[in-house]
This record gives structure tokens, C-alpha cells and sequence, in this order.
């Protein structure tokens, strides 16, 4: 029991400084709104075959960095947005839809 709790602290402990660098939900939604719901849906349900359900938790506990690398250079069927978006507006749409899980 001991050891669980130690790996609890070490992962919280680990994850704090990323959460101080979270984006805004708020802005995040406003450019999801804009760039990502004509295929990705209004909540994240996934609109398409293959698209992720990001309401169920699909791809969106994978870390920062991946989600950040998707979005900037696309994946299968969606386009990179590298260029399009800027580092804090990537930031802000990793934060809203992980606040629609």
C-alpha cells in the first residue's frame, strides 16, 4: 500500500508543472469552435469515422507534447495546423478537450 501511495505523490508531483502551464478552456473553445468541430463535433464526439471521441477520453490522456505534435503536423485524415495556430492557441484547445472528458 505504501508504494502505491509513493507513486501517487511522485506522479502528482511530476504533473504539477505542467498543470501551471495549462492553457485557457475558455480561448480553447473559441478556436476549437473554429478549427476543430466540423470534424472533431461541438462537444468532441467525433463526427466522422476514425475521428476520436474526445468526450469518452479518446487520445486525450496522451501527453502534451504528442497532442501538441498531432496537432501542429496532422494525423491520417487531419491536416497539421502548423503555422495556423499559435503555441498558446494549441495550448488553449489541448486544455478544452480535455475539460470535455
Amino acid at each position: 500500500m505504501k508504494n502505491k501511495s509513493l507513486i501517487a505523490v511522485i506522479l502528482a508531483c511530476c504533473l504539477l508543472p505542467q498543470l501551471a502551464l495549462a492553457g485557457n478552456v475558455f480561448k480553447g473553445q473559441e478556436v476549437y469552435q473554429i478549427k476543430c468541430a466540423q470534424c472533431h463535433g461541438q462537444r468532441g464526439e467525433g463526427m466522422l469515422l476514425n475521428v476520436p471521441d474526445f468526450s469518452r477520453g479518446e487520445t486525450i490522456l496522451k501527453p502534451e507534447m504528442e497532442l501538441v505534435m498531432v496537432i501542429k503536423n496532422g494525423k491520417g485524415m487531419m491536416p497539421g495546423f502548423m503555422g495556423q495556430l499559435k503555441e498558446d492557441q494549441i495550448s488553449d484547445v489541448i486544455a478544452f478537450i480535455r475539460s470535455l472528458y
